[in-house]
């Protein structure tokens, strides 16, 4: 398993150079399949026309109106004009559970290769949406994706898990209105000796909030979250912090990403938090979360935040990873962005 971390202290470009050198090592007759939220990247649009050009069969499963409706229109048009490339729009005509009042997105990050036989793919937080010259306007509105903390990993692809994640694409490549279609045909979760996969909605909050309730005193929790605004999720960690659990927490800096609600019970709770300010507006758009127990260590990534969209309306997709060895890489970009916070007084 390898992981790829994107940021201000990266090279331009590093995680779009990596999905396209990726596509452009598939051989005539292989597959790429991919779910994105946003997808504004015509360097890689142009490597996917490339390599069905030369034979690989490609498909784009994108949302159809994610919160920048306009963001995907440029690249998308770009691909129909290949002719053979399959994108397919999901658009959603009712919510799963009158909980947001608004309707599910695909939030999944989800890039599949097939190759000879072998197959590879990378979940996570990055979308390809950075380009050259980019609308200052539209990255006022999305965040540099490129520049901004992000990251992909590269899962070990275990038969029944390359058969799950394969299986769950053929489904959202055909369906038309979101979850519903699916909720009757399509298996949640799998579960393997060192990752487990979850589908959300269908999954449901309580497999995050059983990942963190296994938390015992002195224990240590490290969360680096995009979004947070659950109210569920802080009364959880609140009851963990109680019971002697330390807790520290990194988040993005806007309101509508943090707001003052969740930051007031935190404090309330005295759960130590921090905010990422970058001085280019560069967003903290990772997502996962540590747990580190006396005899073990585990983490809990993906496309998931701690909101109720993503908890009970989203298409997303979580991780639950038990292998030491990526909890200490993890770990490590932690604190990397909690030390690039306190030298640059971000907080």
């Amino acid at each position: 398993m390898k992981i790829y971390f994107g940021g201000p202290d990266k090279p331009p470009y590093h995680l779009r150079n990596l999905l396209a050198e990726k596509v452009s090592s598939i051989n005539p007759g292989g597959e790429i399949f991919w779910i994105t939220y946003y997808f504004r990247d015509l360097y890689l649009a142009e490597k996917l026309i490339e390599a069905a050009d030369r034979g690989v069969k490609v498909s784009v499963v994108l949302e159809a109106k994610p919160r920048v409706e306009f963001a995907n229109d440029e690249v998308c048009n770009f691909l129909k004009n290949s002719n053979k490339i399959y994108i397919h729009y999901i658009t959603h005509r009712k919510s799963h559970k009158k909980i947001t009042r608004k309707l599910p997105k695909i939030h999944e990050k989800i890039y599949y290769f097939k190759n000879d036989n072998k197959c590879f793919t990378y979940i996570g937080t990055f979308n390809p949406s950075g380009r050259q010259n980019d609308d200052p306007h539209v990255i006022e509105l999305i965040g540099d994706q490129d520049r901004g903390h992000n990251y992909l990993v590269e899962l070990d692809m275990e038969n029944d898990i390359n058969e799950f994640l394969y299986r769950h694409f053929q489904y959202m490549k055909t369906v038309r209105h979101g979850w519903y279609e699916l909720i009757k045909r399509f298996p949640a979760k799998i579960i393997t000796r060192k990752m487990d996969i979850y589908f959300f909605p269908w999954a449901g909050k309580k497999t995050l909030l059983n990942f963190l309730n296994r938390a015992e005193k002195n224990d240590n929790i490290y969360i680096a979250i995009s979004h947070f605004t659950a109210k569920i999720i802080a009364d959880a960690l609140y009851k963990l912090a109680k019971k002697g659990v330390n807790i520290q927490i990194i988040s993005h800096d806007t309101e509508r990403r943090f707001p003052e609600k969740i930051e007031s019970l935190l404090n309330k709770y005295s759960i130590d938090y921090k905010r990422y300010i970058h001085p280019k507006k560069y967003p903290m758009h990772n997502k996962f979360i540590i747990l580190e127990k006396q005899q073990e260590k585990s983490v809990c990534l993906g496309s998931l935040n701690l909101t109720k969209r993503s908890l009970y309306e989203n298409h997303e997709i979580l991780a639950i990873i038990r292998d030491e060895n990526v909890v200490d890489i993890f770990k490590k970009r932690w604190h990397e962005m909690h030390s690039e916070i306190v030298s640059n007084s971000y907080a």
